[in-house]
């Protein structure tokens, strides 16, 4: 058996594509609604996601993503990404990148992979539990916020009146 760490799955020759990204994780919605636990068994979330435009659409993948491939490279995501998007239906095993399984059937949860374009809309979740204080207040901190929450006007710096110094 060869060693495919640092190898991405092959491409599909049949339909080529040069921006293609390989999404390798586990699929959270199988059968029904993603069903995530979190702040240490406190809280249990259902998410499911479907489609709204005309005609007839891939299923709505809802996957914890761990890695990912792109023009021939991995890499691995920092933490797990929750990642909804329109795709196939994840039946194919991980293959490359060190997220291999050779046997069938794939076992449940075991890594899958998705092929998507790099253009495709996709929307990743985030969830902070954590008391108040650190999700509101703490995180409202000057230097902590997003730049687009500060005062947004400005003052025009001049010399007694002139905008010109002659």
């Amino acid at each position: 058996m060869a060693d495919t760490e640092g190898v991405p799955a092959p491409g599909n020759s049949a339909s080529f594509s040069t921006d293609e990204v390989i999404i390798y994780g586990i699929k959270l919605n199988d059968g029904g609604p993603a069903k995530l636990n979190l702040s240490e068994g406190k809280w249990d979330v259902q998410i499911s996601g479907s489609w709204s435009g005309t005609g007839t659409a891939p299923p709505f993948q809802i996957v914890a993503a761990y890695g990912y491939a792109f023009q021939g490279h991995c890499y691995r995501f920092d933490k797990p990404r929750i990642l909804g998007f329109q795709g196939s239906d994840g039946q194919t095993g991980g293959l490359g990148c060190g997220f291999d399984y050779m046997g069938t059937p794939i076992p449940a949860g075991w890594y899958r992979m998705w092929r998507l374009r790099s253009k495709e809309r996709l929307i990743e979740l985030s969830a902070t539990v954590d008391d108040v204080q650190a999700v509101v207040l703490d995180a409202s901190l000057p230097g902590k916020r997003a730049p687009n929450t500060y005062r947004g006007d400005m003052q025009l710096a001049h010399r007694g009146g002139r905008l010109t110094s002659t």
